[in-house]
């Protein structure tokens, strides 16, 4: 599946796995930040800087890309 295509899942699914995306430009209303985003089930759980991977998470690193939200 890939990283944009969201049909498949649906928030709450007991599917759905835990992603963490490091070094990515966050863009959000206007500003950027250089950040770490962990997802899970669907959402937005935390954006940090150095964050931890945990074993149940997907690892994407998203040097020199641009994350939006949406």
């Amino acid at each position: 599946m890939s990283l944009w295509d969201h049909s498949a899942i649906q928030p709450g699914d007991k599917t759905m796995s835990a992603t963490l995306i490091i070094n990515a430009l966050v863009v959000n209303e206007g500003r950027t930040l250089e950040a770490d985003v962990r997802i899970r089930d669907g959402r937005i759980a935390q954006i940090g800087q150095g964050l931890t991977c945990y074993g149940d998470e997907e690892l994407i690193d998203a040097a020199c890309c641009c994350l939006l939200p949406g």
